[in-house]
């Protein structure tokens, strides 16, 4: 190419991250962020994250036991 002095016309379009309004939506404090908690694995909330990272899909799911503030089970895997 650089002998015929030829330019390359193919161009990459740039990555645009999309602009959405998510997937939260406001509940209701229902534990009024009271983790005192007298039995074990009373209250257990849980997570569901996907991170994206080399053009796949990951996902991350925990649940996590706020009466001893440790992580009960993780989960991960990729599509």
């Amino acid at each position: 190419m650089k002998l015929l002095a030829l330019i390359s016309k193919y161009t990459l379009k740039p990555y645009r991250r999309q602009q959405t309004t998510g997937n939260s939506v406001v509940t209701a404090n229902l534990l009024q962020r009271q983790f005192d908690v007298g039995t074990k694995q009373q209250i257990i909330v849980t997570d569901l994250s996907y991170i994206r990272a080399n053009h796949h899909c990951n996902y991350l799911y925990m649940l996590l036991n706020l009466s001893t503030r440790q992580i009960a089970r993780l989960w991960c895997w990729s599509i």
